[in-house]
């Protein structure tokens, strides 16, 4: 039974194998249901409407028979009325569309299927089998089709199904297919005089908001080349941040001789074979942390680095904040050994999460290298061992590696105990640093507060930028580039910090104390 507003549209499905159609506005389509049905109701509804009124879902139960069910296809408004609900006892689905691993990422990501024994009809089968149909001439699709046109004039067209009633139930768009597939895209755009042309990995939201405006704001700069994994999100960046060249192919980017800064802003599991592509390119590499997920990575890295004229910088924002500056220059006449408390609040993230995919690491092992930098950049000492302790969880949605406590120790006596977990309340502020020493201490109270206690008494040091240093970072990555700053990570310190985190996860594993 078809029921629809548009009178073309039942008609079609009438002369298309519908046993009965009704027009609320002119039928009576209870009276239609129950006549088809011998007065019991309809078995199923699908809605298919996208409507912000309600009268659907006032209707079905009213058509449909007792336990009958109701799923959801379309966008429609659902304000449901409990009792007639209630007493037909009726099922209420939502279609999430394709069929079983939609929206599973080991399914759509790593291409892990269902055994057919368990799940007859995937994702993927389901649209095999339409296919097959199609192919098979079982299913006939050319009468839905109103109208076929040149793809050029797509814009124009749905402009104007937005100002009027269209009549169209479904439109093809027709073009000539280009011989070869092109992954790359060149815009016109002036001839620049800036020094550094970058290119840029990967493009999330992140990289849009925290880096990209920071770094248009540097003189001698140019967005220049960037591949993300879809030529939509290349499109995006290039309209806001004016890139001249786009591409899905990373590639294309690292080995771009017009390339000076390359920037690795992927997931975590393409940082180290992107950084080992630009060194070998013999690129200035920026690469959001970490550098690598393993200490076979890291030693991949350091051995490109030693036959490369490039050279790498990592994205350890926080030492270059004013609040951590600050923080330091307090101790600076103090050579007495330290305690530095670190606490993260690093909040929950569902299981599906990127994040939590297995071959991204952890979260420690994606994160720490933040909170291991910034000790050592405070303490500012050699590190000699580090103890790592795994906080237990009753709950198998957290990870239990995914929260720890990273203890530190220095040459010189201090401590460094940095405190990593998932499970916190989410009002509790993310960062909270507190550091001591010969009768001094200082808090800074996720980056906004800075507060020094000496000689009986506090003090508020003012901050005139709260940030978590992105903006200072991006500004000595430019003054690094053009070769007025030295960048302050050797690869003897990034393979430390990196180190530090591999080694922490051991000693939790083991349960002892390791050397570095």
């Amino acid at each position: 039974m078809a029921i629809d507003i548009a009178e073309e549209r039942v008609k079609l499905s009438l002369a298309h194998g519908a046993n009965a159609g009704s027009v609320p506005s002119r039928d009576n389509a209870i009276e239609s249901a129950m006549a088809l049905t011998d007065g019991f109701g309809l078995d199923a509804v699908f809605l298919t409407s996208g409507t912000k009124s309600n009268q659907p879902i006032d209707l079905a139960p009213k058509i449909i028979r007792d336990r009958g069910r109701l799923v959801d296809i379309g966008i429609t408004k659902m304000d449901i009325p409990w009792q007639p609900y209630y007493d037909k006892e009726m099922n209420i689905y939502m279609s999430r569309s394709y069929g079983p691993g939609r929206y599973d990422p080991l399914y759509e990501e790593h291409s892990i299927d269902y055994p057919i024994s368990y799940v007859r009809f995937t994702e993927q089968r389901n649209m095999k089998t339409f296919t097959d149909m199609l192919e098979d001439k079982k299913i006939d699709v050319d009468y839905i089709i109103s109208q076929t046109m040149d793809f050029s004039k797509s814009a124009d067209f749905y402009n104007s199904i937005g100002e009027s009633k269209s009549k169209y139930l479904s439109v093809v768009f027709s073009y000539n297919p280009a011989s070869e597939l092109k992954r790359s895209f060149d815009f016109k755009k002036p001839e620049s005089n800036a020094k550094v042309k970058i290119g840029v990995v990967g493009s999330g939201n992140f990289a849009k908001t925290m880096l990209f405006p920071e770094l248009q704001k540097e003189n001698d700069l140019e967005f220049y080349s960037l591949s993300t994994a879809t030529g939509l999100s290349a499109e995006d960046s290039r309209r806001k941040f004016g890139f001249s060249k786009i591409s899905t192919n990373a590639d294309e980017v690292i080995n771009d001789k017009d390339v000076n800064l390359l920037m690795i802003l992927t997931r975590h599991s393409s940082h180290a074979s992107n950084i080992i592509k630009g060194l070998k390119a013999c690129k200035f590499v920026y690469c959001e942390k970490p550098p690598a997920l393993s200490e076979e990575e890291l030693k991949d890295i350091i051995e490109a680095r030693k036959n490369s004229s490039g050279d790498i910088f990592i994205g350890y924002n926080r030492r270059f904040s004013q609040a951590v500056i600050k923080m330091k220059s307090a101790f600076k006449n103090i050579e007495q050994p330290k305690h530095l408390y670190y606490r993260i609040n690093a909040g929950y993230m569902e299981k599906t999460n990127w994040y939590n995919d297995i071959e991204e690491g952890n979260r420690v092992i994606g994160e720490a290298g933040h909170f291991i930098d910034t000790a050592l950049f405070l303490i500012d000492k050699k590190p000699v061992r580090v103890t790592g302790i795994f906080t237990g969880s009753a709950r198998k949605d957290m990870k239990t590696k995914d929260n720890m406590n990273i203890i530190l120790e220095f040459e010189d006596g201090s401590v460094a105990d940095i405190l990593y977990f998932t499970f916190g309340d989410k009002s509790l502020p993310k960062e909270f640093i507190e550091m001591s020493s010969s009768m001094q201490s200082c808090i800074l109270n996720n980056f906004k507060n800075l507060t020094l206690y000496r000689n009986n008494s506090k003090s508020k040091i003012s901050l005139s930028n709260s940030g978590k240093g992105h903006k200072e970072e991006m500004h000595i990555l430019s003054e690094i580039i053009k070769g007025k700053e030295a960048n302050p990570f050797t690869m003897d310190y990034i393979y430390l910090v990196s180190m530090i985190a591999f080694k922490a996860i051991e000693s939790a594993d083991k349960g002892v104390k390791i050397e570095l």
